[in-house]
């Protein structure tokens, strides 16, 4: 059995989706505990995650009700190494294997990732990239969510900015260039994201691309913002002008 976070908030056996006709609370319900797999999560602070801080006078009634959905989704599978959602000491508890849970994945190939050299570090931050399939808890409701999401987030951001500075480092930064098109119009306002595309089209020989794409993010900035990119951009800028080897990015 294997949990998905990164993305709608899934459980397959197999090729089988288990979730697919769970409702939105059920979904919150199992991410809530899969985010805090191995740790023992009150009633109250379940309650808090599924209806935030106005939860109706039903929803101890109502959790109850989710969690034997979900306890009836974890025994689909009824082997030795199956999931299992314990009741202990008044609080929940979620048993799986850390590597069923794509986000436990990515955390751990990122951490790898981390000391290793560059030709095993863009290797390590591919995979665990590729196991995003849209934007984490995709779909879910309520400001426990929104704030997972927004962590989820900047993990995948930072993910993406150290496989791009690997292979700028290997002289391979036109591997990253796609996937940095595509990261900067998800999201347009992340400086640093911006500027390892520029950093990246420039390396690559493409100066007017570059600037292009640093003159688009600035008058987006001023639009939406009212400010102007920070030293670190304004620097590459600079560099590609006069046409000088870039700095480093920081």
């Amino acid at each position: 059995m294997r949990f998905g976070l990164l993305g709608p908030v899934e459980v397959w056996s197999g090729s089988r989706s288990l979730a697919r006709h769970a409702r939105p609370q059920q979904r919150t319900l199992l991410a809530a505990l899969l985010d805090d797999l191995g740790r023992l999560a009150t009633p109250d602070e379940l309650i808090g995650r599924i209806w935030g801080e106005s939860p109706p006078p039903t929803a101890r009634r109502t959790l109850h009700s989710h969690i034997s959905r979900i306890r009836n989704l974890l025994t689909q599978e009824a082997d030795a190494g199956a999931p299992r959602l314990l009741f202990r000491d008044g609080c929940y508890l979620l048993l799986a294997p850390a590597e069923a849970v794509d986000a436990q994945v990515f955390r751990r190939l990122v951490q790898e990732a981390g000391q290793q050299e560059a030709h095993e570090r863009v290797r390590l931050l591919r995979d665990a990239l590729s196991l995003w399939r849209g934007e984490a808890l995709s779909g879910l409701p309520g400001p426990w969510a929104e704030r997972r999401r927004e962590m989820y987030r900047r993990q995948r951001v930072r993910a993406i900015l150290d496989w791009a500075d690997s292979l700028r480092d290997l002289g391979q930064a036109n591997r990253s260039l796609e996937a940095l098109e595509r990261t900067v119009e998800s999201e347009p306002l992340t400086e640093p994201v911006t500027a390892r595309l520029v950093a990246a089209l420039y390396t690559e020989g493409y100066a007017s691309d570059a600037l292009r794409s640093y003159h688009a993010f600035s008058r987006q900035l001023a639009d939406e913002l009212g400010t102007v990119p920070g030293p670190t951009l304004r620097r590459l800028h600079t560099a590609i002008v006069q046409g000088r080897p870039l700095p480093e990015l920081g």
